[in-house]
């Protein structure tokens, strides 16, 4: 599933790993990383289902575009649709992390003079250039950004260059995914700190992404945690009392009772993302998955997340009934009750160098190593490689020296530069220099819809031609759920919701036992409030 190829180093976990309120760059690099908390990581316009997302964390072979079609016929057909974005006070699904006693205070107004441009492929982003020198206290991580066509809530997500009192750029975004439109034209803008000072904490973690909410009497509506002093070194807040920014420009009084809880992506109807990996990917010895969560209320037979290999699954896990199992590498155990209650963070190992069933692969439930039920069955020492597709050829291209033929979508690319290729049934056979249009090709590029190679000479096709080949995998989440899709910020008070997804982690290797311990209470702390 995961590139065996590339083991990378964790020296770069950081002694912050312990830090209440974190950022996972400090935790070292993931493969691919998806966090719900961070709205910008879906297109704004298309929030709700049906969408595109972009902007993953993902250094596999396609980069950051997530497509949400299904992988051609071979591969289940269909397309699924993305799941929900919910960040609504009131949700009974909400990740509660924290219950403090907190106020929030305007602090002095900098002016500058500034240009806005929009984030290519990621509009809920967009890079703030500083054309003159900022008054007052400046621009710092964190701070509220008004002015221009800048939506309500934009706030200072990191710097690209300058200081806080000089010209530079800085990103911006807003936490709920919101558009944020190119300004080209030179205006003034304002940048503002916003601090909440807590003051107790009854419960919980506060983290950088949380929305604050009170039905009355406390933050406004849409009011997130936008640094802490992990991010920001003027503050004094790590997860428990201190001083933290916010998005929204308010005073009020301190007052107890304000909850923080995490925005979060709900999975009902046909909703399901994929992750299109590399070539590398199609067998590996190891990998290591974290992933916060809460399953639904409902029960039957509901899919975590695994691969699209066609084969049944050589990993997947996720709910059999009330029982959580697993499958790897040929194997299929059986762990712990899948409580429908509260949010839970698992971790998986597979470690296909070990000599049994248990020492190759490992599941942590909330910290705790689980025990698992083999059966009859064998993990094996590596995963097994995508069976071969076989697409029709619909057109066929042949400019300067590149073939390149067209078909049906695949959903995403294929396969990768460098992958080999078998081209049959093209009439007619030759080019206008006799090379052979039909045999075994070295992919020089590809998309969900072509694949192009190197050949000599002119042609013009007249009928016929596949292309077979092994696809390289996919990384899918899915949820089988029994209700129609929810809107935009709504979910139902009562019911039935199959999975529920704050954070996922992916990494090419076989981490260590205390480098998987890190990382969950990095996510505990995160997603569950606790240590």
């Amino acid at each position: 599933m995961l590139r065996s190829h590339h083991r990378q180093s964790f020296s770069a976990i950081q002694p912050s790993l312990q830090a209440k309120s974190g950022n996972i760059q400090n935790f070292g690099t993931a493969d691919f990383q998806y966090d719900a908390s961070a709205g910008r990581y879906f297109t704004p316009a298309s929030l709700a289902s049906g969408g595109t997302t972009t902007a993953w964390i993902s250094r596999f072979s396609s980069g950051v575009t997530v497509p949400t079609s299904g992988f051609g016929p071979t591969y289940g057909g269909g397309t699924y649709s993305l799941p929900n974005f919910y960040y609504v006070g009131t949700n009974t699904h909400n990740p509660v992390v924290a219950n403090v006693t907190a106020s929030i205070a305007v602090g002095t107004a900098s002016t500058f003079s500034g240009t806005v441009a929009q984030t290519s492929g990621n509009a809920a982003t967009a890079t703030l250039t500083v054309t003159t020198n900022p008054t007052n206290n400046g621009i710092a991580i964190g701070y509220l950004v008004t002015g221009g066509t800048l939506p309500t809530g934009t706030f200072i997500l990191a710097n690209q260059s300058g200081t806080a009192n000089t010209t530079g750029a800085w990103t911006v975004t807003v936490p709920q995914g919101t558009t944020i439109p190119t300004n080209a034209s030179s205006v003034t803008y304002t940048c503002t700190a916003i601090t909440m000072t807590v003051s107790a904490v009854a419960s919980g973690i506060i983290n950088v992404c949380g929305m604050m909410y009170k039905s009355s009497g406390g933050p406004a509506s849409n009011t997130f945690v936008t640094a802490s002093a992990n991010e920001n070194t003027s503050l004094t807040g790590t997860g428990g009392t201190g001083t933290y920014l916010v998005n929204i420009s308010q005073t009020y009084s301190s007052t107890s009772g304000v909850t923080q809880f995490m925005p979060f992506v709900g999975f009902n109807s046909g909703d399901a993302f994929r992750v299109p990996m590399a070539a590398g990917d199609r067998t590996v010895s190891g990998y290591t998955v974290l992933i916060a969560y809460k399953w639904g209320d409902v029960t039957g037979h509901v899919s975590m997340m695994g691969s699209t290999h066609a084969n049944g699954g050589d990993y997947s896990w996720g709910r059999n009934l009330a029982v959580r199992e697993y499958n790897v590498a040929g194997g299929s155990a059986t762990g712990g009750t899948a409580s429908s209650t509260g949010w839970h963070v698992t971790a998986l190992r597979f470690d296909g160098t070990q000599s049994t069933n248990n020492t190759r692969f490992k599941a942590w439930y909330d910290g705790t190593l689980e025990t698992l039920n083999w059966g009859a069955t064998t993990v094996g020492t590596s995963t097994t490689a995508p069976a071969s597709i076989t697409s029709t050829v619909t057109a066929a291209a042949l400019t300067s020296g590149t073939m390149t033929l067209t078909y049906a979508t695949t959903g995403s690319p294929a396969y990768v530069v460098g992958d080999s290729i078998t081209v049959a049934g093209l009439s007619p056979t030759t080019t206008s220099t006799s090379a052979l249009v039909n045999g075994t090709f070295t992919v020089t590029a590809c998309t969900a819809t072509t694949v192009s190679y190197a050949i000599t000479g002119t042609y013009t096709r007249t009928s016929g031609g596949t292309v077979t080949g092994v696809p390289i995998p996919n990384l899918m989440v899915s949820g089988k759920a029994p209700i129609a899709s929810a809107t935009k910020n709504t979910f139902p008070t009562t019911t039935t919701q199959e999975i529920n997804i704050g954070e996922l982690l992916v990494y090419s290797s076989a981490l260590g036992d205390t480098q998987i311990s890190s990382l969950t209470t990095y996510l505990k702390n995160k997603w569950l409030g606790t240590n």
